[in-house]
């Protein structure tokens, strides 16, 4: 579980919570104009919005919660080394 904190914590979630069967991701902040690029890197089993990201609550949630997380956490990477670069 420890580990599953420092993993939403680096990616920026704010909060993890499920409603009905959805398990819903809020950021703490908004994604702005990068929610395409966001969509397309996490591909379509999640649903990204203004500031959370939804997936399905299903028998491998918590390996669908985890590749959503460390998505997040290379998207940060890859757009935080792009703005370096530029």
């Amino acid at each position: 579980m420890v580990g599953l904190k420092a993993l939403a914590r680096a990616a920026g979630a704010e909060s993890i919570s499920q409603t009905g069967n959805t398990t819903v991701i809020q950021l703490c902040g908004p994604v702005g104009g990068a929610r395409v690029l966001l969509q397309k890197a996490l591909g379509n089993a999640n649903q990204v919005g203004h500031s959370q990201i939804r997936l399905a609550f299903n028998d491998n949630w918590k390996q669908e919660l985890v590749r959503t997380l460390e998505g997040l956490v290379a998207f940060k990477a890859e757009v935080m080394e792009l703005a370096s670069a530029g």
